[in-house]
């Protein structure tokens, strides 16, 4: 989500096992949805959806459930 709202990254990784990571930079994430637009609107759609999950927590949260 950082990557399309330029904020600070707020996730952390904790892997189970050995594993292989990437890192994807801005200007490369930026060329792939700008070439991709099926690919943007589904990282979209992915990202409302969480922003409301998180929505949901945190006023689960404040309401004491």
């Amino acid at each position: 989500m950082a990557l399309l709202s330029h904020d600070v990254r707020t996730a952390d990784v904790v892997c189970e096992e050995a594993g292989t990571t990437f890192t994807l930079t801005q200007e490369a994430f930026t060329r792939v949805i700008m070439h991709n637009p099926k690919i943007a609107d589904l990282i979209q759609r992915a990202v409302s959806d969480r922003k409301a999950k998180n929505r949901d927590l945190e006023n689960k949260r404040r309401l004491g459930k």
